[in-house]
């Protein structure tokens, strides 16, 4: 497998100044991403101009780069940025070329990149190989907290610019995933001698991507303008996206409805019939992102993995499935990868189920003999796809016999969290970062920014496997790492395993060019908005 206020001036555009600040991201699963709803085709091809007006569910929170704020930030910033690669949009998902137009491997562990020429940042500063070593190192400085320098300090040994358009990688060990972390949408090329002039990447951008920053007001919107310079020739097409943000679900749907906006994600599952039906709607859905509760070790009862594996025991997934997602989901019930994944391991599946026998008699192993003895705090975001299931959860809690205190926020306070580990059960949604079972790392090696370092998690046997899956290029020999891993993940139980959600976006018929990235980066795909056009 294979897995993106006030107000100032940037480049002489009016530019909003915001709070800095995922919703969780994800994989278009097994579906690969279904289609409903011809639409209405053309047979002369793509047209350039107009304006797309697309609902998001969030305020994207801030600008920079290398830091993960969830899949709507990412939906900002891809249309913003480029990386040295990406996945290929109008092709089958596959990795190629982009900043750095081509590579070569002249051994197992060095990668030589040339670097296209004659690319400008938005504001004309040149990019070039200097450029590309600056960000790779700036994402590799702790002073930074980049999203992705946990992989990158593990994998990279040095880097040379032997020229102005060659880029020399060396590797510490041979890496079947090191592409898949440079088209991460955290490793984007930002402009250095923009940030070295002293503007704040965290509230602002300059990226060499399809559209420019415009404006952006918090909690309202953000305009992107069209970059005439950009180096892919004849695109984008569209002269301006405005994306408005409409963080309630009813808001979002009555906005497309009424045609204030023509695009819209986190479509609300009891939407999907209806759109599926209009012929002239195009619904693209998948299982893209999965629920979770995390639960931090360092907080009892949740010290002792037997407890964390009885509470695994407690919930009743296909209920929160019926109830919280209308019945469309898949639940998680052994190893998280799905199985389109060659890495899939059966053998674990149904492991998870619900069992209260077996979650009584784990408690008495550590010493709870009464659940009503356990007073437990449940924390969740207020956004639906997170605050539906976690009521779910409460509920079942309780039915249970434990003592559940209850408590919602904005979702900053979730990304806050996830980065300090302040929480004992928080409800969160989150994907694959690449579609191959090396996403592990960011959640469970002590080192992974997704999780494991923010509750201080260090499990020694889970950190050689991750390790050991990320160094061994023979998908034969990986094949049974990764399914020691997930063994290990599973007896630890670092989480209460839920579900893969049902993930989906909407269009009206003159949308055109839009199509969701297969095998698992789907979470990527509304990044690549200099694809789409208006047949109108």
């Amino acid at each position: 497998m294979q897995m993106r206020w006030q107000r100032f001036m940037v480049a002489g555009l009016a530019v909003a100044v915001v709070a800095v600040g995922g919703c969780g991201g994800g994989a278009k699963s097994d579906t690969g991403g279904e289609q409903k709803g011809t639409g209405t085709q053309t047979a002369s091809g793509p047209k350039s101009g107009g304006t797309l007006k697309v609902g998001i569910s969030r305020d994207p929170l801030a600008f920079d780069g290398h830091i993960a704020y969830g899949i709507t930030n990412s939906s900002v910033l891809g249309n913003i940025y480029d990386g040295l690669v990406e996945y290929d949009m109008p092709g089958d998902g596959k990795i190629v070329g982009a900043l750095a137009e081509s590579w070569t491997m002249p051994d197992d562990k060095s990668y030589v990149f040339k670097i296209r020429q004659g690319v400008t940042f938005h504001n004309g500063d040149p990019f070039d190989a200097h450029v590309a070593e600056w960000n790779l190192k700036r994402i590799m400085d702790p002073q930074t907290a980049a999203t992705r320098r946990g992989e990158l300090t593990a994998m990279i040994d040095k880097i040379d610019v032997p020229d102005d358009y060659t880029l020399k990688v060396t590797l510490k060990q041979p890496s079947p995933i090191f592409l898949n972390v440079l088209a991460a949408r955290e490793v984007y090329m930002m402009d250095q001698k923009w940030v070295a002039a002293g503007n704040d990447p965290k509230k602002s951008a300059m990226g060499t991507g399809p559209f420019k920053l415009k404006s952006y007001e918090p909690q309202r919107n953000v305009i992107l303008v069209k970059n005439e310079n950009y180096w892919k020739k004849g695109l984008p097409y569209l002269d301006q996206l405005d994306m408005e943000v409409l963080q309630d679900d009813a808001a979002r749907v009555n906005a497309f409805k009424g045609n204030e906006v023509n695009f819209i994600e986190y479509v609300p599952w009891q939407e999907f019939q209806g759109f599926e039906a209009d012929k002239s709607l195009k619904l693209t859905k998948g299982f893209d992102s999965f629920n979770v509760v995390r639960l931090n070790p360092n907080r009892a009862p949740f010290d002792n993995p037997k407890v964390r594996q009885a509470i695994n025991y407690v919930v009743d997934r296909e209920e929160i499935i019926n109830l919280a997602w209308g019945g469309q989901g898949l639940p998680i019930t052994g190893g998280m990868l799905q199985q389109s994944s060659p890495y899939y391991n059966a053998d674990l599946q149904g492991v998870w189920k619900k069992d209260w026998d077996k979650a009584r008699a784990l408690l008495k192993e550590a010493g709870i003999n009464n659940p009503a003895d356990v007073k437990l705090t449940l924390e969740t975001s207020t956004l639906s796809v997170h605050k539906d299931t976690a009521q779910v959860v409460l509920q079942e809690l309780q039915q249970f016999g434990f003592k559940v205190e209850y408590k919602t926020f904005e979702f900053q306070t979730t990304v806050d969290k996830r980065s300090s580990g302040d929480y004992q059960m928080l409800v969160d949604g989150l994907g694959m970062s690449w579609p191959d079972p090396d996403f592990y790392f960011q959640y469970f090696h002590s080192t992974g920014s997704g999780h494991a370092k923010g509750v201080k998690m260090k499990v020694d046997a889970l950190d050689k496997l991750i390790e050991q899956g990320r160094t061994t290029v023979d998908p034969a020999m990986r094949k049974p790492i990764y399914h020691d891993l997930e063994k290990g993940i599973v007896d630890n139980a670092p989480w209460i395993f839920l579900l893969w959600r049902p993930q989906a976006e909407v269009t009206h018929d003159f949308v055109m060019g839009y199509k969701p990235l297969p095998g698992g980066i789907a979470g990527y795909s509304i990044g690549y908005l200099e694809y789409v056009w208006l047949n109108k």
